[in-house]
């Protein structure tokens, strides 16, 4: 499903507004902000520096922007410190009560409670 920065939660929204040059910081407002899923941070990153494609899916034709959202997502998963849970679509979160519509798997993803890693 698409990508709208405009669901993002506010905090979030405003840092993405300052533009691609400050991507890891809206990231970082973004883990603050208790979104975890590894794709729907890398959808935030990628989509700030694409603003042409207007959030929608990538085609499979599309290699190349395919292979950078795969290194916006190598860069992230890279980022985020271990002692966090991250969930990605391969690992689904216990917590089915909190959501936000703004990309990822079906135009939901699951934000899960901030937890520690042990």
């Amino acid at each position: 499903m698409a990508f709208h920065p405009e669901h993002l939660p506010e905090t979030v929204y405003w840092t993405y507004k300052l533009g691609p040059s400050l991507w890891i910081f809206v990231v970082m407002a973004a883990l603050d902000a208790k979104i975890t899923n590894i794709d729907a941070l890398t959808n935030i990153a990628f989509f700030l520096h694409h603003p042409e494609l207007s959030g929608r899916p990538l085609r499979k034709d599309e290699t190349k922007l395919i292979a950078e959202w795969m290194s916006f997502r190598t860069k992230i998963k890279a980022f985020v410190p271990k002692w966090f849970k991250i969930s990605s679509p391969s690992e689904p979160t216990n917590n089915s009560n909190t959501s936000n519509k703004f990309g990822g798997g079906h135009n939901q993803i699951d934000v899960p409670s901030w937890s520690w890693g042990e």
